[in-house]
Order: structure tokens, then sequence, then C-alpha cells
């Protein structure tokens, strides 16, 4: 009778003991190493819904239908005007324009700063939370986007206001740290 076959030498002998070993090197480094690279180092500041709710918001802002054509420079002087007096169609007019180029950091910034002063204005309103998620996506945004270390850094100061308007304090401090 012939014997069974050992289920844990069968590498061993497909492949030899060097190439077993040398794998099995691989898939350590694998699972220790590549986890704490630099891929996952710039999020330590957000909460873990922050990247679904910048997605999302992203998403948002390109599924919508514009009711008028314009040029990106025409949105953005809108905005600035209208930032001050009317910051409800300031933000408007940031995502119109952020439809238009949806990875321009210094949009998402200025929207996430409008955001921020609407926020401030409105603290007992019962629409702040919108305002705070759309804040902390769009701050999210702008930092994701951002080439330039100073848009990286507003960004993360903006973020962390938001952060913590919305109670979640250790990554709002992180935040603040990395700013």
């Amino acid at each position: 009778m012939r014997p069974s076959p050992d289920i844990r030498s069968w590498p061993f002998k497909l492949f030899g003991a060097q190439v077993f070993v040398l794998f099995m090197v691989f898939f350590a480094l694998c699972l220790v190493v590549l986890p704490r690279t630099s891929l996952a180092e710039p999020f330590i500041f957000s909460h873990s819904n922050s990247l679904y709710e910048a997605n999302q918001y992203l998403k948002r802002i390109k599924g919508q239908t514009q009711d008028e054509v314009q040029p990106l420079e025409v949105w953005i002087k809108r905005a600035i005007m209208a930032r001050e007096a009317t910051p409800h169609s300031a933000r408007r007019y940031y995502e119109s324009g952020l439809h238009l180029q949806p990875n321009k950091p210094t949009l998402w910034l200025q929207l996430a700063k409008t955001i921020q002063s609407i926020s401030t204005q409105q603290k007992n309103s019962r629409g702040r939370h919108a305002f705070y998620r759309d804040g902390t996506a769009a701050s999210f945004n702008a930092f994701r986007f951002a080439k330039d270390k100073s848009i990286q850094a507003d960004a993360l100061a903006v973020l962390a206001h938001f952060l913590r308007a919305r109670s979640y304090w250790r990554p709002a401090l992180n935040a603040y740290k990395a700013s």
C-alpha cells in the first residue's frame, strides 16, 4: 500500500526547499513591511471614513449637471466675488469649477474654506453635519491632490478644523501636527 502524501511536503517536492524559503520570506515581508510604507502614512490624520467621504463628494461633483456652461476662470471669479456676501453661492460656484477640473487642489482648498465659513456661521443649524462632512471631504481632496507643501499644510489645517468639529479628536490632533 502506498503511503498517503503529506500535504506539508508538496512545496518542497514541487519547488525545492530554497525556493520555498524564499517565497515564505517574500510573503512575510509583504505582510510586515508594505503596510508601513509611505502609502499608508499620509492618511494617519484622517478618520476611517475620510477617503470614502472624499470619493463620494468627488463623485457627486462629477455627476452634477450644470445649468450653464462657463469656463473655469468664470466660475472661480464668481466664487471669489460671492464668497463674503453669499458663501452658499460661492460653494456652488466652486463645485461647478471642480466639475470641470476635479483634480485641482487649490479649488478643493477654497471650497473647503468656504464650507468652513458657512459652518462657523451656522453652528446650530440642522444641516451642520452635512457641512462638516463635505468640508472634511473637500479638505481631504485638497491634500490628496496637492503637490505643493504649502497647499498641503493649509488643507491639513482646514481638515483638522472639521475633524475637531466632528469630534474626531485623535485625527484632528494628528492633522494639526502634520500641518
